[in-house]
């Protein structure tokens, strides 16, 4: 005979007394010896299971023993309920699958697009005092108006403002942003070493941003002397390998080949989402003692440059950032009016903002853009619409099949239960099919995350053991569960006993709010997908027509690459000599720029077009060519002729906008008209044809074209598309011998092109993946009212059928509903839609010509979907047997 376990015994002697505890164990022994003969496997389980039903009927009644068996009987009642609510269930498979899809989909859609807009929204809420830290920026006025601003400010600030104290500033630190080049001392001599994101600054960083833990070394020394350098505990492992902390102190680093520095502190940032990805350090007094000096202006109040960074912490958060006052003797100093019109102001912007800032960005070099908050905004709306749809469906649904519960509730009520058993039972219910939704919607949240990772960023993850996803998990469970069950659990607990055992309950359970509600929540789903399937065909169509319009410049064929920096000009030409011998190659072009391009120079001229009338001042793009440009890209020369390749003759060309903005109506006129700066005059030689300099987004500038001899910083090169391979194998062969030490990229213009409707075409994927799920969570709703209407008219399809009703009749009574439904919602949806539409195309100059078709187009693929969704269930309810319809009351 087997011993049963002591625990259950141990437990119940703390709450029984010595008479009772005899009893229970005598009881216990027996019922463990029985269970070892029927189950062994489970015994333990089901001893377990009866010491905890003992309680009821051994614990003494005192008020702790009292809680405890109120615990267990409600652990009993509970597991009783949820026996039945799966038997329930099980027995109602096409409703509940349909329930169980609906909600997955609905629950993994909003943990998608709820997981990246908490990880946009969480960037650099871990750095302490963040509400405190605020950015310094240049803002260039021109003629006493804004004109651009500079996410920089010049080195020499950072000192001034140290030197000159201000109440409002407690902490200033000024860093330069830059990537290195590494190589350590067990580097090999060919090898290419590492690359590191790196800042030039001092202690007082860590002072602003005191995010970081100080691992090894003296935090108060560590970057006050030149050629130190500070590195976080990951980039140490990095260059040296795990070791123990002290023996990265003192280990050497090389920057650049020259720049000699030694370790002299690790530190670790603290955990959470941030744009600070600097991994060295490297000390401020640097500059100064080495090759830097030449590059970087330390001592210039008005030079600005976008890798430098002012910061400054207040003792508390400013009131109004709008005008400092500890700003203000620095704008006296850099407000004065240049002889061009031109000015500085110094202005301010919180850290908070940082991860956001579409004008200013984050810093150079961080390989990361801004989160764009209008698509947040977007998105963090539909995933919330995802989730209602996803509720309204499955309160459909139930309310669908209530009708059928009406019986079981009459019988519920007549043997004792009252209304509020009977409403957590369909609540506990609801919470169950949320469960077993979020069990699956789970998986998919991952797999959409590896499907569509190209859309998200890169550091982001989707952990689901992380606390906070368990957290949100018993809250979905809670929230939605409650949600979902409510109007359902409402109407079916509270039906009278006399209705519910009717024979007709069927008939009689629909009162009039039910199907008004009902319909109300159907409406609503078609409506956010009518809305959905009209804004994804809209993006479609812009799309499609910004990527296959006319650039206005050839494309085809055409691929560059960039020269490297601070080489032999002689290296360039032999390089291009070599060019020339390979077959495939037919042309090749010196530039400095793509037609269209991510980047461009700009120039800011003037045109009197009459002695004694105002001037005209022209912001222009310019571009350094040589004689060929436009015959190697086909952009039309309209009047005039191409300048000649001497540097010091001033001759431009310039497009027809240029013109525009002139007020020269006719090229010809334009010829041997010169315009130019207060110091220097061009005369315009030659007119192009217009073209699009970046993407369709933007209007046509005016632009110059201008000559020189040293236009090397890419070459162009056209290859018929069957040999494009193999020229640039060929090419990389030639460009590794001649720039050993170089990296070799070639670029197809096309491809360029491409990449500047990168963020449209993620939204192109993402709103054809939100217009699915809402399309098939719609569907199962109109599958839930086809479903009760068929229960209705049930009678009366056998009582027409028996009649000679046919097909179409039929047909008829049944769907008229539903396509009732569809065309109030897409009269709902057409404005809402137009109005989304038109707000995302304010973006665009350039529009594709959608018109009333778009909306039409949108209305046939609801009504499709529609009749795909539900023609299955009409036809079902068409061909059965009339005799079985006339005897279902």
């Amino acid at each position: 005979m087997q011993s049963p376990p002591k625990l259950p015994l141990r437990i119940l002697r703390w709450f029984c007394n010595e008479e009772r505890l005899e009893e229970l164990e005598g009881d216990l022994y027996e019922l463990y010896q029985e269970a070892c003969e029927r189950r062994p496997r489970t015994a333990k389980l089901d001893y377990y299971w009866m010491t905890l039903r003992s309680f009821r009927f051994y614990a003494l009644k005192n008020s702790k023993q009292s809680k405890i068996k109120r615990m267990i009987h409600f652990i009993i009642i509970m597991k009783h309920q949820l026996k039945l609510i799966f038997r329930q269930l099980w027995q109602q498979k096409v409703t509940t699958a349909i329930n169980i899809v609906g909600l997955t989909i609905g629950l993994a859609g909003f943990i998608t697009l709820y997981s990246l807009v908490r990880y946009e929204f969480n960037f650099n809420q871990h750095i302490p005092d963040s509400e405190r830290i605020y950015r310094l920026y240049t803002q260039h006025i021109i003629d006493g108006e804004d004109a651009f601003a500079n996410r920089g400010s010049s080195a020499a600030m950072g000192r001034h403002l140290r030197d000159n104290p201000h109440q409002e500033v407690e902490q200033v630190t000024h860093f330069i942003t830059k990537t290195f080049p590494v190589k350590t001392t067990e580097s090999k001599e060919n090898d290419a070493g590492f690359k590191a994101k790196s800042l030039i600054t001092d202690s007082r960083y860590f002072q602003v941003f005191s995010q970081y833990d100080w691992l090894a070394g003296d935090k108060t020394t560590a970057l006050s002397s030149p050629h130190q350098v500070v590195l976080t505990i990951e980039q140490a492992e990095k260059y040296f390998g795990p070791r123990p902390l002290d023996q990265f102190i003192g280990r050497q680093l090389t920057y650049s080949d020259s720049l000699q520095t030694i370790v002299t502190g690790i530190v670790q940032q603290q955990a959470g989402n941030t744009d600070f990805i600097w991994t060295d350090f490297v000390s401020l007094a640097t500059v100064r003692a080495s090759w830097l000096k030449d590059k970087i202006n330390m001592d210039d109040l008005n030079s600005s440059s976008s890798a430098s960074q002012v910061w400054v912490k207040t003792p508390i958060p400013l009131a109004d950032v709008s005008e400092p006052a500890f700003l203000d003797p620095i704008n006296q100093i850099m407000g004065e009016v240049d002889k061009y019109g031109r000015a500085k102001k110094i202005k301010i912007k919180p850290l908070s903002g940082l991860h956001s800032d579409q004008e200013l960005y984050l810093f150079d070099n961080s390989g990361r853009s801004p989160a764009d908050l209008d698509s947040l905004s977007i998105l963090s709306v539909v995933c919330v619409v995802l989730l209602l749809m996803a509720l309204f469906n499955f309160v459909s649904l139930e309310t669908a099949s209530a009708s059928g519960k009406a019986k079981e509730v009459g019988i519920k009520k007549v043997l004792g239960s009252n209304r509020t058993m009977i409403f957590s039972k369909f609540i506990l219910q609801s919470m169950v099919l949320v469960a077993i939704s979020l069990l699956l919607a789970f998986p998919l949240t991952q797999l959409s995350y590896g499907w569509f990772s190209e859309y998200f960023p890169n550091q982001m993850e989707i952990n689901l053991l992380d606390q906070h996803y368990i957290l949100l998990t018993f809250l979905l469970i809670a929230v939605v569960g409650i949600l979902a069950g409510l109007y359902p659990a409402l109407r079916i607990s509270g039906v009278s006993i006399n209705l519910a055992l009717k024979s007709n309950v069927r008939l009689s359970f629909a009162t009039k709010s039910t199907p008004l509600i009902r319909k109300i929540l159907v409406s609503f789903q078609f409506i956010c997908s009518q809305v959905l399937i009209i804004v994804a065909i809209g993006i479609f169509f812009q799309i499609s027509f910004m990527t296959n319009k006319d650039m206005g410049f050839n494309t085809e064929n055409i691929m560059y690459f960039y020269m490297p920096r601070g080489e032999e000009a002689s290296k360039a030409q032999l390089l291009h000599h070599h060019m020339t011998q390979i077959p495939a190659i037919t042309e090749t072009i010196w530039q400095d720029n793509l037609p269209a391009g991510f980047s461009w120079r700009t120039a800011r001229l003037q045109y009197e077009p009459k002695e004694g009338e105002p001037l005209i001042k022209l912001e222009t793009q310019l571009k350094i060519v040589d004689t060929t440009y436009l015959d190697f890209y086909q952009i039309p020369l309209l009047e005039g002729r191409m300048f000649h390749p001497r540097p010091n003759l001033r001759e431009i060309v310039v497009n027809e906008e240029f013109l525009s903005v002139m007020g020269i109506t006719d090229g010809q006129e334009a010829l041997g008209v010169k315009v130019g700066t207060i110091d220097r005059s061009y005369t315009i030689v030659g007119v192009m044809s217009d073209f699009h300099q970046s993407s369709l987004r933007d209007r046509k500038k005016p632009m110059m074209l201008i000559y020189s001899a040293a236009t090397n910083t890419q070459i162009a090169f056209k290859t018929r598309p069957e040999d494009a391979m193999a020229t640039i194998n060929q090419l990389t062969d030639v460009y590794r011998e001649i720039y050993p030490e170089s990296t070799f990229s070639v670029e197809f213009v096309d491809d360029t092109i491409m990449r500047f409707y990168r963020s449209e075409k993620k939204l192109e994927k993402l709103s054809m993946l939100t217009t699915t799920l809402a399309i098939l969570i719609s569907c199962l709703g109109l599958f839930g009212l086809i479903a009760i209407t068929v229960i209705q008219k049930t009678k009366e399809i056998g009582i027409r059928k028996v009649l000679g009703a046919g097909l179409l009749s039929l047909s008829k009574v049944i769907s008229k509903e539903f396509l009732s439904l569809i065309v109030v919602a897409l009269v709902i949806a057409t404005p809402i839609s137009y109005l989304i539409l038109e707000n995302w195309l304010e973006n665009y100059a350039y529009r594709a010509p959608l018109g009333w078709w778009l909306y039409l187009l949108g209305g046939l693929c609801s009504f499709t979907l529609a009749f795909l969704a539900v023609g299955w269930k009409v036809y079902k309810a068409i061909v059965s047997d009339p005799v079985d319809s006339l005897r279902y009351e």
